[in-house]
């Protein structure tokens, strides 16, 4: 259509630009001829698409109001359930496939332990028929090993019989010391003397490295009583049946001291010796004691009851 006929204030627009021009008198108006939409103007150009749309969407802006809070809250909350049902297919699909994934796994596992089951069946006949020759191989073993245990208790019997007889036939041939007491002027009033004689009884020489003597009264003997020594002890050998003399004097008192009530007079005696083939340790105590005489019972020397001991 031409810009004229869109344009209803030309006329008014001619009249205001032409003032000096006579009014020419009202008519009729024309009647208005009827459009034909197949008659095309020869001058109209019709706009592109997308200018079209432009304007059609610019006018329906001026005629729509602007989105309030409301509605901006509710567009973003479908925009974020759509986001959240976006991830939960997501999430969906990978289960999926990890489902069928195991689902795979799961069936492979049982087909393997079907396979590890029929294995283990085989194992076992297998083992069964072993442990039958096994059963059979340690009952002859259990023979064979009563046998030799037999055979071993005979040999340490026969072991410790003959370890015996060498220690027998070792002491037989080893020094043996002993000691046999005398005493002279045991009265009152006077100094008695006391003799102590070692004798080697056995068959190989002693390396004696002590002889200690001493005599004296005691309400108790003790377990290890004193001695005393007026000079330095030393190393001498005594051979078989040769004789080692201790002779020493005592106090005028000893008698005195061997009457008095409540007490008892000793007179002891240790030897400490080696044998002298292989230097074993070995020693000997003695002790006598004092009987005084009571009723018809004459006063006596006697052997005591207790330290009289030997290894």
């Amino acid at each position: 259509m031409p810009d004229d006929d869109l344009n209803p204030n030309s006329g008014t627009h001619d009249e205001k630009e032409n003032p000096s021009e006579t009014p020419l008198p009202q008519s009729s108006p024309a009647s208005i001829p009827t459009a034909n939409p197949e008659r095309k103007p020869a001058d109209h150009k019709k706009a592109r698409l997308f200018t079209r749309i432009w304007r059609i969407h610019r006018k329906r802006q001026r005629r729509v109001s602007p989105p309030n809070v409301a509605e901006k809250i509710t567009v973003f909350l479908i925009l974020v359930t759509a986001g959240i049902g976006g991830i939960q297919a997501r999430i969906y699909h990978q289960q999926k496939k990890i489902m069928e994934s195991s689902g795979h796994q799961t069936d492979q596992l049982i087909a393997y332990a079907k396979a590890q089951a029929c294995a283990a069946k085989s194992f076992a006949a297998s083992a069964a028929a072993i442990n039958t020759g096994i059963g059979d191989a340690v009952g002859k073993l259990n023979l064979q090993a009563d046998k030799l245990e037999k055979s071993v208790r005979q040999a340490a019997r026969l072991a410790k019989a003959t370890e015996e007889a060498n220690s027998n036939a070792a002491n037989a041939d080893r020094p043996w010391i002993g000691a046999f007491f005398s005493v002279s002027n045991f009265e009152s009033g006077k100094a008695p003397t006391y003799t102590v004689t070692y004798i080697n009884s056995g068959r190989r020489p002693a390396k004696v490295d002590l002889t200690a003597n001493q005599s004296g009264p005691y309400v108790v003997f003790p377990k290890e009583p004193q001695y005393s020594f007026d000079m330095v002890p030393s190393t001498s050998v005594i051979v078989p049946n040769q004789p080692s003399i201790s002779t020493w004097t005592g106090k005028d008192t000893d008698f005195a001291a061997a009457t008095t009530p409540g007490q008892v007079f000793y007179v002891y005696a240790k030897a400490e010796y080696r044998d002298a083939r292989d230097n074993s340790p070995y020693w000997t105590h003695v002790c006598w004691r004092y009987l005084p005489k009571a009723g018809t019972s004459d006063a006596r020397w006697a052997n005591c009851s207790e330290y009289n001991d030997a290894n």
